[in-house]
């Protein structure tokens, strides 16, 4: 949709960024059949356009991925109530070098983030102890709050949304979710808050 348009386009316009600022190294970036990073991020900015939504991004485990990886310095939290969410959370992003914390109660979530500080927060809405919004609404209160994404299985009410937006919640995440739009969207926010590569 529209919306997933939005995003590639900010997407190929974060990659040309971070391509651009290494120009020099981008031999090291080619894939097997010779078409350079930075050829395929606009081959894949056009297919984008012309489809009108995102396609799977082909840099899910290339070479690209490997340099822009190997000097993350990103620290990723995820407050679930879904054990075995949290473990595919958990695996996806270790696997890239974020640092993930996880946690499946919103009042240890609460306790534990006052003092550990996050980079990127992702917030289930239902949660034992704390319920999510609460959550992050006292989160935003901190001098340097996280970047805070809720997650929810049902429709937030326009209430609920509101308030969220008013504590700097930009994205809003609908169960069930495409984990390769989730990889590019913490990529993205990442990126631009000069936290890899």
């Amino acid at each position: 949709g529209a919306s997933g348009s939005r995003l590639s386009e900010r997407l190929g316009r974060v990659h040309e960024g971070f391509l651009e600022e290494r120009r020099e190294t981008l031999p090291s970036l080619s894939d097997p059949y010779g078409v350079s990073a930075a050829v395929r991020v606009v081959m894949e900015k056009c297919i984008n356009k012309k489809l009108g939504s995102q396609i799977v991004a082909s840099e899910v485990g290339s070479e690209y991925e490997d340099v822009l990886y190997e000097k993350n310095r990103c620290r990723l939290a995820f407050v679930e109530d879904e054990v075995d969410v949290l473990e595919h959370f958990s695996e996806f992003f270790k696997e890239r070098n974020y640092s993930v914390l996880c946690f499946s109660n919103g009042t240890k979530a609460f306790d534990s983030l006052q003092k550990e500080k996050v980079d990127i927060l992702f917030v289930d809405i239902k949660l034992p102890g704390m319920q999510g919004d609460s959550l992050m609404e006292e989160l935003s209160k901190l001098p340097s709050p996280p970047y805070m994404i809720p997650v929810s299985a049902d429709p937030m009410g326009d209430g609920m949304v509101d308030r969220l937006k008013a504590v700097g919640c930009k994205h809003f995440i609908s169960k069930p979710f495409d984990i390769v739009e989730l990889i590019e969207l913490v990529k993205t926010i990442a990126l631009e808050k000069k936290l890899l590569g």
